[in-house]
Formats: structure tokens, C-alpha cells, sequence
């Protein structure tokens, strides 16, 4: 596992009743952080990105007061040059004690949602589910996570995510791993989406 820029050489089980926040501190006050990745497809492809978020003003979103999460994506394939632009919104419920997410905007935006508490805070082990999402196009995303052992007083914050079309067919999963420390900071992380044709792209970075 990526040491997250420490010199760790070797990796200690987390105490398993370590506590973790779910959120980085801040995240929905005054969060700004840019993450910057090199990449790899199947394929072969070679990709850089960049992935920010950046914590907006309160708003309405579903009929719910939330907090939007300003997300912008730039993707490049080092190789073609060719680059891929996405920027949307993350909504999240005011309620700290009953924080859920409500859905996003963009190039498609959520239309109606099921949606679960995320926990304030997990132990490794912990599990939950997010919720199911549909967006405008009739597409359905379901999303669920996890905390895995990070090694060394660490956790690893898993999000999946499954994405399908208006017909029900899979179109890709993909599988977010954050590297963290118990108030949440995010020290690493890496993306994995597995498209139903056998594509492959993964990403990591910090």
C-alpha cells in the first residue's frame, strides 16, 4: 500500500477500535484541496489529472437544504494530448448528525434519490450504504462504503460506486480508496472504474 509519502517500511495492523472522522476537517465549511494523478488503461493509455473539491455557499437542492461540493476534473492522455473536462456539484444535507448525499449536477444531474446517514465518524470494519441515484438521462448510480485497515494508525475510506443505464445494462463500477488519518485528512488516493467492455482505468495520487 502507498505509504502516503512517509518513510514506512514496514506496515502495523490500525488498532481496530481507532476512531476516524468521515469527512475531512472543514469539508463543509471551507474545504479546498486539489488532488494531482498519473494513470494507466488497459489499453495502454498514459493519463495525468488533476480532481479538486472546494466547498460552496448553502443552497437548495432535491427540495433540501444542502451544501454544495464544487468538484472539477481534467484528464489528459499524455500520449494523444487529448484532454477530458467534467465540473459539477456534490450536494450534501446541512444536518452534521444527519448527513446524507443528495446527488450532483453536471453534464447529467440527479433527479430523485434514496439516500442513508453517513456516519460522523467509523471504526475499521464499518459499512454503510449511501444511497441509489437517478439522473436525468434514466441512468441509476448505487453507492455504498467502507473502512478498510490503512497500516501503521491509518484507515483507507472505500466508495463504490455501480453505474447503469436506463435499461438496467452495467455500464462501469468504479472504486475510490482514500488514505486517511483519524480527523480525516485525505494523505493518498486511488481510482479504479472497470467498464463493462473490459476497460480498465486506474488512478493514484495525492
Amino acid at each position: 500500500m502507498d505509504d502516503g509519502g512517509d518513510s514506512i517500511t514496514s506496515n502495523t495492523p490500525t488498532d481496530p477500535d481507532t476512531v476516524f472522522n468521515s469527512f475531512p476537517p472543514e469539508f463543509f465549511t471551507s474545504y479546498n484541496k486539489t488532488f494531482n494523478f498519473t494513470g494507466s488503461s488497459n489499453l495502454g493509455d498514459t493519463l495525468t489529472a488533476t480532481f479538486s473539491q472546494q466547498t460552496m455557499s448553502e443552497t437548495v437542492f432535491l427540495s433540501t437544504p444542502a451544501i454544495p461540493i464544487l468538484t472539477q476534473q481534467q484528464v489528459t492522455n499524455t500520449e494523444t494530448g487529448a484532454i477530458a473536462n467534467a465540473v459539477g456539484n456534490a450536494y450534501y444535507s446541512t444536518s452534521a448528525s444527519d448527513r446524507r448525499y443528495l446527488g450532483h449536477d453536471g453534464d447529467t444531474f440527479t433527479v430523485s434519490a434514496v439516500t442513508s446517514p453517513i456516519p460522523e465518524t467509523a471504526k475499521i470494519g464499518d459499512i454503510g450504504v449511501i444511497g441509489t441515484y437517478t439522473q436525468n438521462d434514466g441512468s441509476v448510480t448505487t453507492q455504498s462504503w467502507r473502512l478498510d485497515d490503512g497500516s501503521n494508525g491509518r484507515g483507507e475510506l472505500v466508495l463504490l460506486f455501480t453505474h447503469k443505464d436506463q435499461f438496467d445494462n452495467l455500464e462501469y463500477n468504479e472504486t475510490q480508496k482514500f488514505l486517511i488519518d483519524t480527523s480525516g485528512n485525505v494523505l493518498t488516493m486511488r481510482i479504479v472504474l472497470s467498464y463493462a467492455d473490459g476497460t480498465i482505468i486506474s488512478f493514484s495520487g495525492s
